[in-house]
């Protein structure tokens, strides 16, 4: 008998996301596509609850106070990019993943949606198998993540978006 494991998600839905001004940030970079412009991190908060927690990450768009959307981030065409997000934290703090970069105009976003594939294998702390599992409320392939900042935030080209996965208010339940 197979069990489908849900990933219960924080208030935030999982994903909290900060821009930070000019050549800002700390913290090491893995290798990424990258280039001028807007470039996209991704990094989580340190859960000692899991050995390792693998997803795959499709896109990322900026939602624009005008109710636009703008994509920071899409690699859809090579079936997503696959990331082990409890090593983008350790007991020497956060690391930073390079997702890539963008030519995004200045403008003001009023909130952020990260697009993950539905399924995804968290390795809990000690455990030899993975365990598959989908996002709470995923209905099909894929999941967005959503986030409305609290406030507008402006963006311009040469600024940095951080989206931290936030693993420390993760919950894994259910055997539905």
């Amino acid at each position: 008998m197979a069990f489908n494991r849900s990933l219960w998600l924080s208030a935030l839905v999982g994903a909290a996301a900060f821009l930070v001004g000019g050549c800002g940030g700390s913290g090491s970079s893995s290798a990424g596509s990258g280039g001028g412009g807007t470039q996209v991190f991704a990094i989580d908060d340190l859960n000692t609850g899991y050995d390792h927690v693998w997803v795959t990450i499709d896109s990322i768009s900026l939602t624009s106070s005008s109710g636009g959307s703008t994509s920071i981030f899409d690699a859809t065409s090579q079936g997503g990019k696959v990331v082990d997000l409890r090593t983008l934290h350790d007991s020497s703090g956060a690391k930073f993943l390079l997702l890539g970069g963008c030519d995004t105009s200045a403008g003001s976003y009023t909130g952020i949606n990260v697009t993950v594939a539905a399924g995804l294998t968290i390795f809990p702390t000690g455990a030899a198998p993975g365990t598959a599992a989908t996002f709470a409320g995923a209905s099909g392939a894929t999941y967005v993540l959503a986030l409305t900042f609290p406030t507008a935030q402006t963006i311009s080209p040469s600024n940095k978006v951080v989206v931290d996965f936030d693993l420390a208010n993760w919950t894994l339940t259910g055997d539905r």
